[in-house]
This record gives C-alpha cells, sequence and structure tokens, in this order.
C-alpha cells in the first residue's frame, strides 16, 4: 500500500470516527432524537463509505501514470 493511499485511508476513518462520535454525544444529551440518529447514521456511513472508496480508486489511478 503507498504512502498516498494509507494516509487517505486513514483520514477517511479519522473522519469517520469523529462524525460518528459527534452524533453519538448529540444522541447521548437527547439533542437529537434517536430515530433521526438512526436514519442519519446510516446515511453518513453510507457516505463515508462512498468517499472511501472513491480516495481508495483515485489513489491507484494516481499511482499508475501515464502508461
Amino acid at each position: 500500500m503507498s504512502n498516498t493511499l494509507s494516509g487517505l485511508t486513514r483520514l477517511t476513518a479519522i473522519t469517520a470516527v469523529v462524525i460518528l462520535g459527534t452524533l453519538a454525544l448529540l444522541a447521548v444529551l437527547d439533542l437529537l432524537p434517536r430515530d433521526l440518529l438512526a436514519t442519519w447514521g446510516v446515511k453518513i456511513l453510507l457516505v463515508v463509505g462512498i468517499v472511501g472508496l472513491v480516495g481508495v480508486v483515485v489513489g491507484l489511478l494516481s499511482r499508475r501514470g501515464p502508461n
């Protein structure tokens, strides 16, 4: 795994953890209803997964070069 790909994967994982931690904190403090949290939690996980997959593909494509 290249350094760029590793860094991109790490950045995606850090972003996902921060977002999910923030959502969990809002749910525990009852600032965000639990049913809304379930709906948005799934959407956010899907978005983070898509961004991570796109990042991996872009990293692999940029690594190969013009040949």
